[in-house]
Parts: C-alpha cells; sequence; structure tokens
C-alpha cells in the first residue's frame, strides 16, 4: 500500500533521490545513505538491493502515533487553563493538561505506517464541511478508580457530529481500524484526579458558556515522547472554508 502512495512524490536522477513532496525525514535519511552505492547499470528502482527499494523498506517499518483533532487558539487555551489552575486548587491530586496537549479528539487512530499517511490525508481532503462554531457547557468526569478523568464538554452540534461522522466512515473506507464506540466529544483537562468534597464543578458554567471554539480546519497530529516529555506536532492540516 505504502509502495503506491509515495510512488509520484519520487524519482530517480543518477543514483540519487530528488525529493516531490513530504517523505519523512527517517525515510530519507536511511535511503540517503543507501544511495551512496550508485546501483549497477540497467538496474531497476525496483530492484530488492535499489535505494529506492530500501527506502519502501523503511517506509513500511516507520510507525507514528497519530489522531486527528481540532486545535484550539492561545487565547483560547489559556482561558481554559486560567479555569484549570482554579480547579487545581481543589484537587488531592491529579495531573493536569497543558495547553500545548490542550485539543478535541475527533478519531485516534493509533501506531499507523508512514506510507498509510497520505491515505490519512486523502480522507480528511473529502471531507465536506465548512466552518463552524463550537460553544463550551460544563465541567463533567469520568470515574476511575485511581483518580477521575476531568472533562469539558460542548453544547451539542451537529455539524461537528456530521463532520466527524464522515471522516470516521471515511478512514474505514480507507482500511484503517478505528473504535466503534460512540463519539463522545469532550475536552480531557485532568487525569487521575481526586477532588475535595467542596468542589463544585457547577460555579464555572458561565464562564464555560462565554468562549467559543472557532472550527476552520482539522489536523493529523503525531503523538510521541521526546526525552521523556510528551510532544504533539501537526503533520497535516485540512482548512475549511
Amino acid at each position: 500500500m505504502g509502495t503506491v502512495i509515495f510512488a509520484p512524490r519520487t524519482f530517480w536522477s543518477n543514483g540519487d533521490i530528488r525529493m516531490r513532496g513530504n517523505i519523512s525525514n527517517e525515510m530519507l535519511l536511511v535511503a540517503h545513505k543507501v544511495c551512496q552505492t550508485k546501483r549497477p547499470l540497467g538496474t531497476s528502482p525496483w530492484h530488492k538491493t535499489s535505494p529506492w527499494h530500501t527506502l519502501i523498506t523503511v517506509e513500511r517499518k516507520i510507525q507514528m502515533r497519530l489522531f486527528i483533532a481540532i486545535n484550539f487558539g492561545e487565547k483560547l487555551k489559556n482561558s481554559i487553563q486560567n479555569i484549570i489552575k482554579d480547579i487545581k486548587k481543589y484537587s488531592r491530586k491529579g495531573r493536569f493538561v497543558k495547553n500545548e496537549h490542550m485539543h478535541l479528539t475527533l478519531e485516534f487512530l493509533g501506531e499507523i505506517p508512514a506510507g498509510e499517511v497520505a491515505l490519512i490525508e486523502e480522507a480528511m481532503e473529502q471531507v465536506s464541511c465548512r466552518s463552524f462554531a463550537l460553544e463550551l457547557s460544563e465541567i463533567g468526569r469520568f470515574k476511575r478508580r485511581g483518580g477521575d478523568i476531568y472533562w469539558i464538554g460542548l453544547r451539542k452540534n451537529q455539524s461537528l457530529f456530521k463532520m466527524q461522522k464522515e471522516l470516521h466512515n471515511l478512514l474505514l473506507e480507507g482500511g484503517f481500524e478505528l473504535e466503534s464506540r460512540k463519539y463522545n466529544p469532550h475536552l480531557t483537562i485532568g487525569r487521575r484526579v481526586v477532588m475535595d468534597d467542596t468542589f463544585d464543578p457547577d460555579k464555572y458554567i458561565e464562564q464555560l458558556r462565554g468562549l467559543n471554539i472557532t472550527v476552520d480546519k482539522i489536523d493529523l497530529m503525531k503523538s510521541e515522547h521526546i526525552d521523556g516529555k510528551l510532544k504533539h506536532t501537526v503533520i497535516f492540516s485540512r482548512a475549511f472554508h
């Protein structure tokens, strides 16, 4: 599958790989090293000892942890962070979300071979949607042993559900394995949280209802740990108009 995706984006010239589009740095590094030895005259680029074959092999082996999400502007993140800081005052323990990890997940893809990223991009491009606005609504939690997951909910929005369903179906058609449970949109703000009995989530309703999210794009995100820290990176965006 990956072989087909990247073939139009790369071509051969005197044993070197020339770029036409996005191929991951990891794949290029390996392919470049192999390219130092020129292939014999008349050898096909698809020959199993060629650098091109090596690029395809590396592409299949490299995996990335991916998800598709709606990201927020810094002003909105800061407003939500102020609410989180106040909530933390009532917590006995827990891990609360930082700005760089704040997003609304649309679809979790899991570990995906690098060669299949273009299929995800294609599915995102096919989603038929215009920009719309979301309204925050309430503070809620999922009860868990050892500490609850706290989240911010959203007012029901048909544009969001329609867009997410279409994206979900397009990814299924592309051969991706996805969670089958009903989509429940929420912004996670804390994990393994234990609150004091004095905590009242309703006190934040008015603040939340004054915060809106403009959805004018969706992002394909890569999740990885670098030097022991979780990092989320946008690797593709689909804009709505």
